[in-house]
């Protein structure tokens, strides 16, 4: 009897799990005389009847005839993950130098961490159809595709893709703009914001102004979306403090303001660039909106691509990436 009530539980469970099962045969016992026994799922638990010559000295072999569909992966709803991670890297595709060899690091750190979010800054074309040839696994959606320009990847399997749109912005000399993604994570629906905010000391103003456009795009989106704004803002700590709303949080600062984490541009230990002044900065940053009620709770922040490519006295990008690592409700 032991069989044959793990049998029921076992078809009760995928009978629940999906209404559209692919013919393969299930063995549940081992290689040795094996019986058909033919599951019709359109009925009851209650109608399902074994064979009268079949007991419990044999194993079982399970066919789903009633019901059979071909599923293909693209028609599979992704499963809600109980952890979220998003990464943000500006990956110096504008350097020429061992670019190439760079992009494999920088691959190598994602196959590593798996994250469900890229946001890259500073992407070329080659770098592009580098990243279209070696992550199939990813919808990967452009900012522009001249010069340089931001990309946002979503992992298929984990997070569906609803909509996109981008905005130039009107003040930018550096054909910057902000790529606005729409997705969902189950029922978790997501904004997620990607961009590369104007460069240099001289262009502060230009800066907060794009960034005051960014931070009031979080606050006035629909509080059912939980919105990750961010990439490399090149933002000086007085241009944020000017700009960020007070329902805005940082989330390097709410994962614990851990100093170690702090300085994404730092050229004390990135030798990429020859600095003199060795200057630290925190141009990269990432910022929450959160949903109401909540979805996500970030308990994660740190900075990856610290290991110099293999083989080569360089790092992946002369910026650290971030990681930032949500717990799913």
């Amino acid at each position: 009897m032991y069989k044959r009530q793990r049998l029921f539980e076992f078809i009760e469970e995928m009978a629940e799990a999906s209404s559209s099962l692919c013919g393969m045969p299930m063995n549940l016992g081992g290689p040795n005389q094996l019986k058909p026994v033919e599951v019709d799922l359109s009925k009851s638990l209650d109608e399902v009847k074994l064979k009268p010559d079949d007991t419990d000295d044999h194993d079982i072999l399970v066919t789903f005839e009633s019901r059979v569909q071909t599923v293909h992966p693209q028609n599979v709803a992704p499963r809600v993950p109980i952890v979220f991670s998003l990464i943000s890297w500006n990956i110096d595709g504008i350097e020429e130098r061992n670019l190439e060899n760079r992009i494999k690091g920088i691959l190598k750190v994602l196959k590593r961490e798996e994250p469900d979010v890229v946001y890259f800054q500073e992407v070329v074309p080659f770098t592009l159809t580098y990243l279209k040839e070696h992550l199939p696994q990813y919808k990967i959606l452009v900012g522009s595709e001249e010069g340089y320009f931001i990309v946002t990847l979503l992992k298929i399997a984990r997070v569906e893709y609803d909509s996109h749109e981008v905005q130039p912005f009107e003040n930018t000399i550096m054909d910057r703009n902000l790529l606005c993604v729409q997705a969902h994570l189950g029922k978790v629906k997501l904004n997620l914001f990607n961009t590369h905010l104007e460069s240099l000391k001289d262009c502060s103003a230009r800066r907060k102004e794009q960034m005051k456009i960014c931070f009031d795009k979080m606050v006035s989106s629909p509080s059912s979306l939980t919105t990750i704004f961010g990439g490399d803002l090149n933002a000086r700590d007085h241009e944020v403090k000017a700009t960020q709303p007070t329902s805005i949080f940082d989330l390097w600062e709410v994962c614990g303001s851990r100093i170690s984490n702090r300085w994404t541009w730092n050229m004390e230990e990135n030798t990429n660039k020859q600095i003199p002044s060795k200057p630290k900065c925190r141009f990269d940053r990432l910022y929450m909106n959160q949903s109401t009620p909540a979805h996500l709770v970030p308990e994660e922040f740190r900075l990856i691509g610290k290991e110099k490519v293999s083989g080569m006295p360089c790092f992946p990008s002369d910026h650290w990436g971030i990681l930032v690592r949500f717990k799913v409700l």
